[in-house]
């Protein structure tokens, strides 16, 4: 079993790596701001002052220049209940504005803190893994790195049509099916993906 960058013991479900400072390269640039505002899901809780890129930003919490830098430790996590309401479910929601405004790395952070509560070969386990990937996916097509995105979105789109075969769509407010699309056009050079999500 490996160990996680917050301490907890299991398998990670994406594999970015936490570097506390940034490593130069080449093919770090920032992630562009969307054009307009997208509607936030959660709108009295601000966004990060920037978007975090390997190679580009300090690291958010390891580097004390990070925008989430306390001690130099990951944030420590508070428990989550799967069965909260989607609607209801702020730290859930606030995962989703991230993710819609680009901030990928950020995104699959708010995430995982909730997908290490969720019982494993549940759907709820399974959809949040499937969007930390997703995020992920983009931050590293973003970077250059084309082959560890299409793998990342592959392993996360098997994931999500085990989900389509039991529950109705859209499932917590996400319509499966275009997301898969959305995902799909974005490796192959489309738009920045946006969770198609009804609103709360």
């Amino acid at each position: 079993m490996a160990r996680l960058h917050n301490g907890r013991t299991g398998c990670h479900p994406i594999g970015l790596a936490h570097s506390a400072t940034p490593l130069k390269s080449s093919m770090s640039s920032p992630i562009p701001s969307p054009e307009g505002t997208p509607t936030a899901k959660v709108p009295h809780r601000d966004l990060p002052p920037y978007r975090y890129v390997p190679g580009l930003n300090p690291h958010p919490f390891r580097h004390e220049n990070g925008h989430m830098f306390t001690d130099g430790t990951a944030p420590k996590e508070e428990s989550w209940d799967p069965e909260t309401p989607w609607t209801q479910d702020e730290r859930f929601l606030y995962g989703a504005d991230l993710f819609d405004q680009r901030y990928y790395w950020e995104a699959h952070e708010a995430w995982e803190a909730l997908w290490h509560f969720a019982a494993p070969d549940t759907n709820p386990h399974r959809l949040l893994q499937s969007l930390i990937q997703y995020a992920a996916a983009a931050l590293k097509h973003h970077m250059g790195h084309t082959q560890g995105a299409e793998r990342l979105y592959q392993r996360a789109t098997e994931r999500l049509k085990v989900i389509l075969q039991s529950e109705a769509t859209p499932y917590r407010g996400i319509h499966i099916r275009e997301l898969i699309t959305r995902m799909e056009n974005h490796l192959q050079g489309g738009p920045w993906p946006t969770l198609p999500m009804d609103a709360p």
